[in-house]
């Protein structure tokens, strides 16, 4: 962490927001008069630009408050909006889930709430929150934590297991402070299959060679098949082999056959082994429970992962009984060559299915917070902003220097970090298509900031955002990103009469509600863990509307550290509003 000290001038009289604690009035004459807003949002997608498609707010909480007589009384607010979904082409896909507020003078107000959310292609999941206020003997305290569980937004594009925000505020005593923070253990950014389906792409039109080399640049391997390229051109191998025998089964050619299948059990594996038992779709990821929040946030909350396993569907049965060997010969060429086909479509099907489990990218353990303390001394207060990033990964393969990132890192390091990741996607997706190797640019642990006066007052906005993957779809979509040159694994898996699993099928069904559009056809964007913040101050002194403010810098704040320094807006937001909660506290509690 890297603290900052408050300025002196903004935090002095700054009532921002920092939680529902409305209703009080100071006494004293403020040293200034000043507005501020926080925003945190745990996952934001946006299709076309600026979302006008399609744009999808989960856990988004967001706090106001004033003591400028311009804006009216003074005021605060905690505001938490479990979900919000707007379409500016598609209006009748608007939703908002009703928000959760407390406030208080007084006694507690508490609520807990497990809001009923959509189950549709544009959203599923669970969400859960508690809010408290409450001032009493031992102070003015607010708190507020929501957590989600199974989350599917866009059509599958963006899949989180389980995650928390956390905002808590308090003033007593000889301080007070004031948090917010964003914890998602796990989360799939880009889901493979989504985001070729939503280009126009379907991972069953691929063909065979793409698929295996999909695969391994993903790190993806099948149940008991540790290189599935191998297992196929085995396999492939042996089919010729047979097809150039007919009647009955001999010895010789069962033994040859047993020989090139080794590495899958031989003959006998092939209806009793590994490849009998792949699973043929699907699972759907994995799943979590509702993590158990309190009326105060805090501690760490752990979160169960269960793999949610789905029964093997579309498998054809193998001409040979199961406890077939070469030492017990029975049946036909044509037997054995049904079988060889059947165990092709089943590796061919499984793979397609492990791939349709597999994230693009996902990140783990992504933490955002923002933490202040505020005294009676401006320059004993602190405030600091955090963020980090535990992992992150292209399919099942971590990319290389990027795990344990943290926002006290030097530009060059993230800036590294994230064209990393960028090559490292790029790469896989360039197997599918050329054109398809810079669609997604990735941002991490990214700070925006503006400083500047406007008049008598000082404008401040501050962003911190853990991670943001921004995708520019090139000209031509659908039909022309697919290799007219090869067969398509669909046509080889109808040859082999091996049932075709369905892949994607939810953005299909989100495309279907656009109207037909294709969903990913316009500029889009993944934010994960963003925390904003925006304040005005006006020192009392300066009071004529458009005169100069004496002091006040306009240029950028004071800061510490190097390149990734913590933004002093943190400092305005919430130092100035724990500051100016202890003052009011002072006059409720007399």
């Amino acid at each position: 962490m890297r603290p900052i000290r408050l300025l002196a001038a903004v935090a002095a009289g700054s009532l921002l927001a920092a939680g529902p604690l409305a209703g009080f009035a100071s006494a004293a004459d403020p040293a200034g008069v000043g507005t501020g807003t926080v925003s945190a949002t745990a996952v934001r997608v946006d299709l076309g630009a600026n979302g006008d498609l399609l744009s999808i707010r989960v856990l988004g909480d967001d706090g106001s408050s004033t003591i400028d007589p311009i804006k009216g009384a003074r005021r605060s607010s905690e505001t938490l909006r479990p979900l919000t979904i707007s379409s500016k082409r598609i209006p009748a896909l608007d939703l908002s889930v009703p928000a959760v507020a407390t406030t208080s003078t007084g006694a507690e107000d508490k609520r807990a709430v497990e809001p009923a959310v959509p189950n549709q292609a544009a959203f599923s999941g669970k969400l859960n929150a508690i809010a408290s206020s409450v001032v009493d003997g031992a102070g003015a305290r607010a708190a507020l934590s929501a957590g989600l569980a199974n989350l599917k937004l866009a059509g599958g594009l963006v899949h989180v297991p389980t995650g928390l925000v956390q905002v808590s505020s308090r003033a007593a005593g000889a301080e007070a402070s004031g948090s917010r923070s964003i914890t998602i253990p796990d989360i799939r950014v880009l889901d493979l299959s989504a985001v070729l389906d939503g280009l126009g792409l379907k991972l069953t039109d691929l063909s065979v060679t793409q698929l295996l080399t999909l695969l391994r640049s993903l790190g993806v391997t099948l149940p008991g098949i540790a290189d599935p390229a191998a297992a196929v051109a085995a396999l492939n191998t042996a089919i010729d082999t047979v097809k150039a025998q007919t009647g009955a089964l001999t010895a010789e050619l069962c033994a040859t056959v047993d020989g090139l299948l080794a590495a899958l059990g031989g003959v006998t594996g092939l209806v009793g082994g590994a490849v009998n038992s792949l699973p043929q779709v699907p699972t759907g990821g994995a799943t979590s429970t509702l993590p158990a929040i309190g009326t105060v946030p805090g501690g760490n909350v752990v979160l169960p992962i269960v793999n949610n396993v789905l029964p093997g569907l579309g498998l054809k049965a193998a001409a040979l009984p199961t406890n077939f060997s070469c030492s017990n010969l029975t049946g036909t060429v044509q037997d054995l060559l049904t079988t060889v086909q059947s165990a092709l479509g089943k590796v061919l099907a499984g793979g397609l299915a492990q791939l349709g489990d597999t994230a693009l990218l996902s990140v783990k353990d992504v933490k955002v917070s923002l933490v202040a303390t505020a005294t009676d001394a401006v320059d004993t207060s602190v405030a600091d902003v955090t963020a980090s990033i535990g992992q992150v990964k292209v399919g099942n393969l971590a990319v290389p220097g990027v795990s344990g990132l943290d926002l006290a890192a030097p530009v060059a390091t993230l800036n590294q970090a994230a064209a990393a990741i960028q090559s490292a996607v790029g790469s896989v997706l360039a197997a599918v298509n050329a054109n398809l190797a810079s669609l997604v640019k990735v941002d991490v642990l990214k700070i925006e900031k503006v400083v500047g006066s406007a008049g008598a007052y000082t404008h401040a906005a501050s962003t911190v955002t853990a991670l943001t993957a921004t995708l520019t779809p090139p000209a031509t979509l659908g039909a022309a990103l697919i290799d007219l040159t090869a067969v398509p694994t669909s046509t080889v898996l109808g040859t082999l009469a091996t049932t075709v699993p369905t892949i994607a099928p939810v953005m299909g069904q989100l495309e279907a509600t656009l109207g037909g559009l294709q969903a990913l056809s316009g500029p889009s964007s993944v934010t994960i863990g963003q925390l904003t913040g925006d304040a005005t101050f006006r020192p009392v002194a300066a009071s004529v509307p458009g005169q100069a403010v004496t002091g006040v810098p306009t240029g950028e704040l004071p800061r510490t550290g190097g390149d990734a320094a913590l933004p002093a807006m943190a400092a305005v937001v919430l130092g100035g509003a724990a500051l100016a909660i202890r003052r009011l506290l002072r006059i409720a509690t007399i």
